[in-house]
């Protein structure tokens, strides 16, 4: 299964989930069955761990505003962590774990140009993390078979979210929108409403 499939299979979700994590968390499941299967699932899922960590380095280099490079940074620091919990996985069923350094930025930020607006950086963000939220989710409830894959994966789920609702303030706020404030917002809501990357995204 490469990456597009991988996150291809991923639901519509409809999951009532708020702001749940801000870091990120470690399992404690020992069962490393599921074979083959799940040694594929898992290094995509790392792979994608990989290209969220250079996609936001190469965002914390475009933005001006610092609480915007801040969040890029702490959350280029949890994809590296996940990256670490999937490789971890991954040595246990016996794979080649992911190296950073053989992956760039998602090739969706090649379309952001030399000059792009901090709504256009963050928008990109947003995409990446629903896109890496659903397909855990996936993973976590039918794909994976081995109980600690399946809890690890299960616990990086919420962190995604909470990126992703947290991107949406950001996001109101770098476009201007006159109510910035997520509180009370649940990952449902914020996903009907939103248009990934590189759609039309008004916030309505």
């Amino acid at each position: 299964m490469d990456r597009k499939s991988f996150l291809k299979k991923a639901p519509l979700l409809g999951v009532g989930t708020g702001l749940v994590l801000t870091g990120c968390s470690t399992g404690a499941g020992n069962d490393d069955s599921g074979g083959i299967d799940d040694l594929q699932i898992l290094t995509n899922a790392a792979q994608v761990e990989a290209q969220g960590v250079q996609t936001y380095a190469a965002a914390a280099s475009l933005l001006s505003t610092q609480a915007y490079i801040d969040i890029a940074n702490l959350y280029g620091s949890h994809h590296q962590e996940h990256l670490n919990t999937f490789n971890e996985l991954i040595r246990g069923l016996g794979g080649t774990e992911i190296v950073l350094s053989d992956f760039g930025p998602d090739e969706r930020a090649g379309n952001l140009g030399n000059n792009p607006s901090e709504a256009d950086i963050i928008h990109l963000a947003m995409t990446l993390e629903l896109e890496a939220a659903e397909a855990y989710f996936e993973s976590s409830v039918s794909s994976l078979q081995g109980t600690n894959a399946r809890l690890r994966t299960g616990e990086i789920f919420p962190v995604e979210v909470s990126h992703f609702v947290t991107l949406k303030g950001a996001l109101d706020a770098a476009l201007q929108l006159s109510r910035p404030n997520i509180a009370g917002s649940s990952f449902a809501d914020i996903r009907a409403d939103f248009t990934p990357y590189p759609g039309s995204y008004t916030g309505a």
